[in-house]
């Protein structure tokens, strides 16, 4: 589990905006500095992520991320505000089969990717990286391996159409249209994590 885990990890793709904001450089500038750390390390163990909760790099995301708790919840609100009310978010869900995805969705919380994969909790600060991690697992568990190797090249040529809307203090719905799927998530940013999702399959010709 935990190098399946490393693959899809791997696979996430970092986004970033035009105009980035006080806490994006810091956390760039952050990002940046782990390569002197990186540097050092055997490239098996880079290639596959694999850190533990005593390496040196995740004491360093650990400090990080304890020093600027405030700022990063302020962040993830950002991201989640910056999508809200999106007027080219036109969802033609009619041209689409929902997907039971209920045996992924149910066991939410026993997902502990952190604990896993210490390195997620650098790259969750995101929230969008959460949600395509799920769907490199959607892919994973449900589709081939041939699916998501397309779907990700697909990814690195096209961009995806997403919407949030917040349902309540602590809770927004994200719906992403990547054109060959839509998936929707219910994020906590309370707990700072899915809480729910579905994947719709567009219908073939």
């Amino acid at each position: 589990m935990k190098k399946f885990l490393s693959i899809i990890l791997i696979l996430i793709v970092s986004y970033s905006y035009s105009q980035e904001s006080a806490f994006e450089k810091k956390l760039n500038l952050f990002r940046f500095s782990l390569n002197k750390v990186l540097a050092n390390k055997d490239e098996d163990k880079v290639l596959k992520l694999d850190f533990n909760k005593n390496d040196t790099i995740i004491s360093m995301i650990n400090n990080f991320i304890e020093q600027n708790k405030q700022e990063i919840l302020k962040y993830k609100a950002y991201i989640l505000n910056k999508y809200s009310n999106n007027p080219d978010a036109l969802f033609e869900f009619e041209k689409y089969n929902k997907v039971d995805v209920s045996d992924i969705s149910e066991h939410l919380n026993q997902f502990d990717f952190i604990f896993m994969a210490p390195i997620a909790k650098l790259l969750f600060i995101n929230p969008l990286s959460e949600i395509e991690m799920y769907e490199n697992i959607y892919f994973s568990q449900k589709k081939s391996t041939k699916d998501l190797a397309v779907y990700k090249a697909k990814t690195q040529l096209t961009s995806s159409i997403i919407k949030t809307q917040k349902i309540n203090t602590d809770q927004w719905e994200i719906i992403k249209d990547s054109y060959d799927i839509i998936s929707k998530f219910i994020y906590n940013l309370k707990k700072g994590k899915i809480t729910y999702f579905e994947v719709f399959e567009r219908q073939k010709p």
